[in-house]
């Protein structure tokens, strides 16, 4: 065990040493080859346009074997001279870089230290300069389509175009935006590489527009756009899209609300005047109302000014070419849809019906109406026979327009129902026609 221990204590300080030999060879100015311990700037960093190079050394350098050492590809008229403790080269360009360009900087094995060592091989450091200021994002995206009306334009850039600051500095900052047709609106800088543009009205619908980005523009580190940056949207076209009543709803109401939306603004005068609805059942005069808008011009409610004729239908719309989204520019496609008012008051059916046998025995019956009922004027029209020797109780359903007749009845009986004429509806118009119905429990 003893011997064991023994030697992995010989084996560890072994190791140590190797790994203390390998330190002091690279920290050794006496090794025998020329090591390149950093760079300014580092491969992957930008370089800037009149930036100079520095390579920095393990050891001082022979400064007479440096000039000639150094090459740059594309080439780039400049001084190579030592630095501080001549252990570090700088390459020092007599003219700006091109921007947005790849150099590669050669130091060759003919470079010496001050003690005769050479390089083991030739060094590349390859740097891009300073780029040119680009547009790597816009919203919408180009050449898009359906656009939304109120859509905001985003433009995103590669690199800080303007500094941080306050609210207060944001009417000093570049509007880099020109758009065709012409809109006004607000722009504003999110942070230091986003502009946004929102404009004041919406975009007309259905029609394209071209964005420009200034080619003028500079950001902050004096990249400039090689070229102006352009693209085009259309924004989705007007159009209805929900009416209330539904096309060919039945069983409307004489004083409806007729209300429609459309998915962006429309000119209202445009709408107002062209809106029609009308009888579909002959020659009639168009029906007069007033209208009322929503907050934002998507959709309107009209009211007649007089009730509805009793089961009529009616068409409702307006013309083609005659109603414009907001900006009166593009015109809505033409549309009519159509409802039917309630019929004229009458009863559609009864439960138990007339003949029906072996009627439920538990009582009562069910009137049902062609429209809406006043209440007040169905009960005294109602006489059954056999009379119930307890009153009756009424129960009337809006949903279904339907009077429910409950009372107890006998088995095995017949019953007669008479509804007199005079039941009203809730416009006053009245069932002038008696019904006689019976059936047996």
């Amino acid at each position: 065990m003893r011997r064991i221990s023994l030697v992995l204590m010989m084996s560890v300080l072994l190791m140590m040493l190797s790994v203390g030999s390998i330190i002091t060879a690279q920290e050794n100015p006496s090794a025998p080859v020329l090591q390149i311990v950093d760079s300014d700037p580092l491969e992957g960093e930008e370089l800037e346009l009149d930036a100079p190079i520095t390579i920095y050394f393990d050891r001082a350098l022979d400064c007479a074997t440096v000039a000639d050492a150094v090459s740059i590809t594309p080439e780039v008229v400049g001084e190579t001279t030592c630095g501080e403790g001549d252990t570090s080269l700088i390459f020092t360009p007599s003219a700006t870089y091109e921007r947005g360009t790849t150099y590669t900087f050669t130091i060759g094995e003919s470079l010496r230290g001050a003690d005769g060592t050479e390089l083991a091989e030739a060094y590349r450091l390859q740097l891009d300069t300073v780029g040119f200021l680009r547009v790597t994002q816009v919203l919408p995206a180009p050449d898009s389509t359906n656009i939304a009306t109120d859509a905001i334009i985003t433009v995103i850039f590669n690199r800080p175009v303007v500094p941080l600051g306050s609210v207060e500095d944001m009417e000093n900052l570049p509007n880099p935006l020109t758009i065709n047709p012409n809109i006004e609106g607000q722009g504003e800088w999110l942070n230091t590489a986003i502009y946004t543009f929102r404009p004041d009205t919406n975009w007309a619908g259905g029609t394209e527009y071209t964005v420009t980005v200034d080619g003028g523009l500079q950001a902050i580190d004096g990249a400039t756009m090689q070229v102006a940056f352009r693209w085009s949207f259309i924004t989705t076209p007007p159009a209805l899209v929900e009416v209330n009543p539904p096309d060919a709803s039945s069983g409307i109401q004489l004083t409806p609300l007729i209300q429609a939306t459309f998915n962006q603004p429309i000119n209202q005068i445009s709408l107002e005047e062209n809106f029609f609805m009308r009888s579909n059942s002959g020659p009639a005069p168009a029906v007069t109302g007033t209208f009322e808008w929503n907050d934002d011009s998507t959709g309107f409610a009209f009211t007649p000014d007089e009730p509805l004729a009793l089961g009529v239908g009616y068409d409702i719309g307006f013309p083609e070419n005659a109603v414009f989204e907001a900006t009166g520019t593009i015109a809505v496609p033409a549309e009519t849809w159509s409802i039917v008012t309630v019929p004229y008051p009458a009863i559609t059916g009864t439960s138990p019906f007339d003949g029906q046998t072996n009627a439920p025995s538990y009582g009562g019956l069910t009137l049902y109406f062609a429209s809406a009922m006043d209440v007040d004027t169905l009960e005294d029209q109602i006489t059954i026979e056999p009379e119930p020797y307890l009153e009756p109780d009424y129960y009337y359903q809006d949903y279904d327009n339907s009077l429910y007749v409950a009372f107890p009845t006998e088995p095995s009986t017949e019953y007669t129902i008479t509804i007199a004429p005079g039941m009203a509806d809730i416009y006053g118009n009245t069932i002038d026609t008696a019904l006689t119905f019976s059936y047996t429990t």
